[in-house]
């Protein structure tokens, strides 16, 4: 017996957590007035994440006017009911320098991105409103 409960308390019992490569983006915060071109540029996005599932990391990927936005993160077993409750979690999700243009997102966000060749931003003023 005592030899089964240290295998246990070796063994780590504790939850079982698997990366995932699809979580979605419920606000993704793009500059106002436009992005300022040929420099880079941060973007924000927002993840309701809980019980059991959190972001960690954000990446982009430019493919013509197409902006694909990947978060990634983890997703652990939980013992006992989820309250119908999230964390609203912000990533910051960094793109290179895009030319002037009206950019699509796909992946995790979706939505427009205008890329203005003077004046524009390259983050967003105050995070998500």
């Amino acid at each position: 017996m005592r030899l089964l409960l240290a295998g246990l308390l070796l063994s780590g019992c504790g939850p079982v957590c698997t990366a995932v490569t699809n979580l979605a983006a419920s606000r993704l915060c793009v500059p106002d007035g436009g992005a300022a071109a040929n420099q880079a540029l941060a973007l924000t996005a927002e993840t309701c994440d809980g019980c059991g599932v959190s972001t960690a990391a954000c990446t982009t990927s430019v493919s013509d006017s197409t902006v694909t936005v990947l978060l990634t993160g983890q997703r652990c077993t939980m013992t006992g009911a989820c309250p119908a409750l999230c964390q609203l979690t912000q990533t910051r999700c960094d793109v290179g320098p895009l030319d002037a243009g009206t950019y699509t997102f796909a992946g995790a966000a979706t939505g427009t991105l205008v890329v203005v060749p003077s004046g524009g931003a390259t983050s967003c003023a105050n995070g998500i409103p």
